[in-house]
Parts: C-alpha cells; structure tokens; sequence
C-alpha cells in the first residue's frame, strides 16, 4: 500500500495493464460524479464492504479512491488483511 499523489496515482493508473479502480465513497458522493470503470463498494457498509472485498480478483492492481484519503487508506488496511 502507498499513498500517492494526485499526479502519482494518475501515472501509475495509466501505466498499469492490471489496474482496477476501486471507488469507496458513498453512494450520495458515487453520484456527485462517477469514475468511469471503477468498482464501486461504499466502505460505510461495514461487514459488507468486507464481503464484497473478498470477491474481488486478488491477481490485480487497485488503485482506491475516496473523497479525501481517510478511507481510502482505511479501505487499503482492510484490504491488505
């Protein structure tokens, strides 16, 4: 897990073949404006964001996105269990 800048996560995101966008944000903030091919699991749903974590292909890249960086760090920490 790194956290990265702006520029950093774009770059990497671009450079990466096996890159999956995985958006945490809530769904009232999802409809403020949606990330293009991004997986999205709100990290408010507790043992469901737990559940649907575990679904996902662990072969991949992703790269989280949240609002400010709290969750998505937050979300990484899970994830890395």
């Amino acid at each position: 897990m790194a956290d990265l800048t702006q520029q950093e996560w774009t770059s990497k995101l671009n450079a990466d073949q096996n890159a999956v966008i995985l958006d945490v944000r809530t769904p009232e903030e999802v409809a403020e404006g949606i990330i293009p091919n991004a997986i999205t699991i709100d990290i408010y749903k507790g043992q469901g964001f737990i559940y649907e974590v575990e679904k996902l292909d662990p072969s991949k890249t992703y790269y989280v996105y949240c609002r400010s960086g709290g969750r998505s760090a937050q979300a990484c920490s899970v994830m890395n269990q």
